[in-house]
């Protein structure tokens, strides 16, 4: 009786330790969210229905905004002639890509066309990569881009006002962060100037004060720019990742 007394003990502490054992290692760890995305611009009209939108803070304000990206062949009797640039990377066709030019201010202005991300959930550390170009470089017309963040809510709040009101066009309301300036200084060539061919460009999230959602904003921003103006060709926007880290 005390030999199965024994037995008994010993298998149940077995049995416990199995227990144990098999529970612990059903155990899980949980990854923390992905909010990582990817717009290719397949058409414009599909990444707004996505969460992009545009506005075209220019003064005095033109016809276009960001549109879809140009490119076609013309073809002639004594030459071919290509129009705009393919894109960088298509589903489709050679204008799966988006395009902001001089059409966005009439006459000489300030060109200022916003197009917001969709409202993401983001943190200081997380990046935004995109490939951009303009016409040509050397240029003939100086190009520029900015890329900017809301720090303060996931809206799309510039300072919009009155088309009278040219000032406007230098306004960032809510998106005061300025992640990352292409060519400030809006040289034609050399250091710092904007690039002729596909490039690629990654930035990185800073001034959240804690994982939120958010919005970050392509800005082309061009003083002197416009249909009559001695600055701005348009500049292009390609293969956008957010990716969170």
């Amino acid at each position: 009786m005390k030999k199965n007394l024994v037995q008994y003990v010993l298998l149940s502490a077995v049995c416990a330790a199995s227990v144990f054992t098999s529970c612990k290692r059903e155990e899980t760890i949980q990854e923390a969210p992905n909010y990582s995305w990817s717009e290719e611009f397949d058409t414009v009209q599909n990444a707004v229905d996505r969460g992009w939108v545009i506005v075209n803070n220019s003064r005095p304000a033109g016809a276009e905004s960001w549109i879809q990206g140009i490119f076609g062949v013309t073809v002639g009797k004594t030459a071919t002639t290509i129009n705009g640039y393919g894109a960088f990377s298509s589903m489709y066709s050679g204008t799966d890509y988006t395009i902001c030019t001089y059409n966005a201010c009439i006459g000489n202005g300030t060109i200022s066309a916003w197009l917001f991300a969709p409202e993401t959930m983001m943190k200081n550390g997380d990046q935004i990569e995109f490939y951009t170009r303009t016409l040509k470089n050397p240029a003939d017309f100086a190009d520029r881009l900015q890329v900017r963040l809301n720090p303060l809510d996931a809206g799309v709040e510039i300072g919009d006002a009155a088309l009278t009101n040219a000032g406007t066009a230098t306004a960032v309301g809510n998106y005061r962060t300025l992640l990352l300036d292409i060519n400030p200084n809006q040289v034609l060539s050399g250091t710092g100037s904007y690039p002729g061919s596909w490039t690629k460009y990654t930035v990185t999230i800073s001034g959240l004060p804690a994982p939120l959602k958010r919005r970050f904003a392509f800005r082309y921003f061009v003083t002197n720019g416009g249909t009559t103006a001695p600055n701005s060709e348009g500049v292009a926007i390609d293969a956008v990742k957010f990716i969170s880290r």
